[in-house]
């Protein structure tokens, strides 16, 4: 036929080229389609394998199969890997897995306003006894490599997850990790992990510390600056003085200093107060509330006994046992209501027999029982309420002045308690 055409096949391999890859993993065969069709290019290709000290070299019939299998551009080089090592598995790290950021930075940010709030920290490094802290995940080992040219590819053993520990964590076997022993406050001093019990704040809770939140004693050795937040499960001891701030304790309350706060804030302590002085502040306290110099407009309500060494004007003072101050009231005759209310804590019953003996002892218990006490001083505009009962001062009255309900009488008296002078009934005011 005038139009056929007759095509030789090669013979001879006359082009292609071998090269190693960078990690000596793979050794690439670039070749051409009429070189791959020459009938002793696999010869070839296994010749240079082996001059070129190759390990492992594939079987003469896996490289025609490939060189067959392989799709090819006209007359361009096409690149097949014709040999593979084995690739080494890299080892992992052990790592520690913490059950939430106890330390992160910065301050929460109010999500409807989109402000940053300064007062609160994102930290919240308070843990409760038996909580998860941290988890220690064990490390991976890794599988060695062999190159081309069969020489292994040694990988390095993983690295441990390690950490120190102190007072007050324990190690749980079964979740590979440590545990809270105790309640309290989560730090890291150096290297060392700690849960401390007794918060020590040396210097102010304000924007530097931000909130403060304890399971535990907070010791702050400072002020408590106004609108910062602090509570404790357990005593809050403050050697310097509390702004206009909610606390709350599970405990006492100590204030070497002094309480000037004000109406909208919130002093609640389920055991005793002690403080200085107290001024604009409301305060609930389960057990006793004493001020060394004065409380002065304040609202208090005390499972125990409320004691000023000093002047109590202004506000309202409720006691489940006494009240004592040295002055009730000023000469302005600002409104001053001292109350006795019984509560689950307080009990004024007595035995039939320890009410009608009059022995020195249980008049001296009858005068130390719901009283209110008055040592130098009571102004106008004092209100006493004891049990319900109640009596406005009306005129400026000279201390010392008792005001109880006499348990003979079973009647509200007031008068001076010299011990010349008898307690004489007073009717209460309607």
């Amino acid at each position: 036929m005038e139009n056929e055409v007759n095509i030789t096949e090669p013979t001879t391999a006359t082009d292609f080229e071998l090269k190693i890859s960078e990690d000596k993993l793979e050794v690439v065969l670039s070749i051409d389609a009429l070189t791959a069709a020459a009938a002793d290019t696999a010869d070839k290709i296994i010749e240079k394998l082996t001059e070129m000290g190759i390990d492992n070299l594939p079987e003469l019939e896996l490289i025609q199969t490939r060189l067959k299998e392989t799709k090819y551009d006209g007359d361009q080089m096409q690149e097949i890997v014709i040999v593979r090592g084995k690739s080494s598995v890299m080892p992992v790290d052990g790592r520690l897995v913490w059950s939430k950021d106890y330390f992160a930075e910065g301050y929460k940010i109010d999500l409807t306003t989109n402000k940053i709030d300064f007062r609160e920290k994102v930290a919240s490094p308070v843990v409760l006894e038996d909580d998860l802290i941290i988890k220690i995940i064990p490390p991976t080992p890794g599988e060695d490599g062999i190159d081309v040219y069969g020489k292994l590819i040694k990988v390095n053993p993983p690295a441990k997850a390690e950490i120190k520990v102190g007072p007050n964590l324990r190690w749980d076997e079964e979740v590979s990790g440590y545990r809270a022993a105790v309640s309290g406050r989560l730090r890291m001093p150096g290297a060392s992990l700690e849960i401390q019990e007794v918060f020590s704040i040396d210097g102010d809770v304000g924007c530097k510390t931000g909130n403060i939140k304890h399971e535990g004693d907070i010791i702050i050795r400072g002020d408590v600056d106004s609108e910062y937040n602090v509570e404790a499960t357990k005593t809050i001891l403050v050697t310097g003085v509390i702004g206009a701030c909610n606390i709350t304790s599970g405990g006492d309350l100590i204030v070497n200093g002094g309480i000037n706060s004000r109406e909208d804030k919130k002093i609640s302590v389920k055991g005793g107060v002690k403080a200085k002085y107290i001024m604009n502040t409301v305060l609930e306290a389960g057990g006793d509330v004493a001020s060394e110099v004065e409380i002065v407009r304040c609202k208090v309500k005390a499972g125990g006994e409320v004691y000023c060494g000093g002047r109590i004007v202004g506000g309202e003072i409720i006691a489940g046992t006494n009240i004592t101050a040295d002055i009730a009231g000023n000469d302005k005759n600002v409104l001053t209501l001292l109350e006795i209310r019984k509560t689950d804590k307080s009990d004024d019953s007595e035995t039939e027999d320890s009410a009608e003996s009059p022995t020195s002892e249980n008049q001296a218990k009858s005068e130390q029982t719901d009283c209110i006490r008055i040592e130098e001083q009571v102004y106008t505009g004092t209100k006493f309420t004891v049990l319900g009962q109640r009596h406005q001062v009306k005129k400026r009255m000279k201390g010392p002045i008792v005001a109880l309900i006499d348990k003979k009488l079973k009647q509200f008296v007031i008068s001076r308690y010299d011990e010349k002078e008898e307690p004489e009934s007073d009717k209460p005011a309607s």
